[in-house]
């Protein structure tokens, strides 16, 4: 059991070993992510992380482990991929190496595959297929509400699913305007 400061990333972190894996992850109460601020606080954490890993079986600690949650667009504007990654560029580029048609990255925002789970299951009515969903409206929303950056907004901007900036179409338009 092992608890450190990551001067990197600026966060406690534990790692520890149960049945001969490994578990890794930042210390931070997994209810609300806020992080762990003094070394009592990060043991604490840590120490309920380690009671949550069950005997056997997957862990809980890879599943709330705090990566990016990213939000992808083809090209064409039609479709976005939600997905969950420690490594956004790593990611990206081996989406792309496995599409056809280019790839956007919108955005971005902190969290955990149970965080990504949960945005899959609140849009299920829009997926279409996998972790792709139909760049709708509602769908567009949802991704705009979680990542509040002007980088991701730029980018929805750029493919044509937001107005411009100031402009009377700042709300998501639907797949139908898109697709024109």
């Amino acid at each position: 059991m092992t608890i450190w400061f990551d001067s990197g990333r600026r966060r406690w972190r534990y790692s520890f070993i149960r049945d001969g894996v490994r578990y890794i992850g930042d210390c931070n109460n997994h209810k609300t992510g806020e992080l762990a601020s003094t070394k009592e606080e990060a043991r604490a954490w840590e120490h309920k992380q380690k009671m949550d890993v069950p005997k056997r079986g997957r862990s809980p600690a890879s599943v709330n482990t705090k990566g990016s949650i990213y939000f992808v667009a083809t090209e064409d504007g039609r479709f976005i991929k939600i997905g969950w990654a420690l490594g956004v560029r790593r990611r990206m580029s081996t989406l792309q190496t496995a599409n056809a048609t280019k790839l956007r990255l919108i955005g971005t925002r902190r969290g955990s595959q149970s965080d990504e789970r949960d945005l899959h299951s609140r849009l299920k009515d829009f997926r279409a297929a996998g972790e792709w969903f139909h760049a709708t409206a509602e769908v567009l929303a949802v991704i705009e509400s979680c990542i509040k950056h002007e980088t991701a907004l730029r980018n929805l901007r750029k493919l044509g699913l937001l107005g411009p900036c100031g402009s009377e179409e700042e709300k998501p338009k639907s797949l139908q305007i898109v697709s024109k």
